[in-house]
């Protein structure tokens, strides 16, 4: 360190090649020294500027991923199915065909089963009064009305699927 110090305090018109050098080397080695021991308020200062920076680009990168997971979960609040509802719904209409198909045992039963009563309960075409029901306009909003009605606020709008189900296999 000698040799720096001395040519540090050359004239630097006077300094050589040499002392040019020995300065390059002894202020990389300061700078060096600096950084390692986390000393000197230039490395605290740069230091404070390198994380806050991070700690912004990083809240940055994250707003797209915050974004969607709120995406997804509203979607999914939106998407979710009231099992409440649906048990209660699904309850009525089963105690409804199990009254209906209770007796069914064959093919014939099955098909004048599906023609009367089922028809009947799942396709009216009157009211509760017994009027007929018409079909709304083709302008209307509402294209169906009251027809093919289940229930109070139920409505058929696709095909009916049936399952097979038994309470005990005695009747197998």
């Amino acid at each position: 360190m000698s040799k720096i110090l001395e040519s540090a305090q050359k004239d630097p018109r006077k300094r050589s090649l040499d002392d040019d050098i020995r300065l390059m080397a002894g202020s990389m080695l300061t700078y060096s020294n600096l950084i390692s021991t986390n000393e000197g308020t230039e490395t605290q200062a740069v230091k404070m500027v390198v994380h806050k920076f991070r700690d912004k680009l990083l809240g940055c990168l994250m707003l797209p991923l915050a974004f969607t997971y709120f995406v997804l979960f509203s979607a999914s609040i939106m998407l979710h199915e009231d099992i409440a509802d649906v048990y209660l719904i699904e309850s009525e209409l089963r105690s409804n065909m199990d009254a209906l198909f209770g007796e069914v045992e064959d093919i014939d039963t099955l098909w004048d089963t599906l023609m009367g009563p089922f028809s009947q309960s799942l396709f009216k075409q009157t009211d509760m009064y017994g009027r007929t029901l018409t079909r709304p306009a083709a302008t209307a909003t509402d294209k169906w009305g009251n027809w093919g009605q289940v229930g109070v606020y139920n409505q058929i709008q696709g095909a009916v699927c049936f399952q097979q189900t038994r309470r005990t296999a005695a009747g197998f």
